[in-house]
């Protein structure tokens, strides 16, 4: 673990590169924490400097996983095999869908503890 530090360290670009990488990986996979990014980053580039660069990689991760689930939804749909629970997603009732968004967060959530 400290070779891989001190050489991210040394190779400050590649470093930025590298973890704003995991960080859109992380995001599209979903499940994996990124708290042990966020050791690293804290520790290569100090308090700030991994707020700006954690931000930056959970924007684009936030981005490019969005348009692939999305993308991927649309061809599900398309060939009708769309399960049931997806598609209570698309209930006429906001309400309904804000709580079974929220349960599965939380059961998301509950899993990762």
């Amino acid at each position: 673990m400290e070779t891989i530090i001190n050489f991210l360290s040394d190779h400050l670009f590649l470093s930025i590169a590298f973890s704003i990488l995991l960080n859109i990986l992380i995001s599209i996979i979903g499940i994996i924490p990124s708290a042990f990014l966020t050791t690293i980053n804290i520790s290569l580039f100090g308090f700030f400097g991994s707020i700006i660069i954690g931000f930056i990689g959970e924007s684009i991760g936030a981005a490019v996983s969005f348009l692939l689930y999305r993308k991927g939804f649309i061809k599900l749909e398309k060939m009708k095999k769309i399960p049931n629970f997806i598609q209570a997603y698309q209930l006429k009732n906001n309400l309904k869908s804000f709580i079974l968004i929220l349960l599965l967060r939380i059961l998301l959530l509950s899993h990762q503890v």
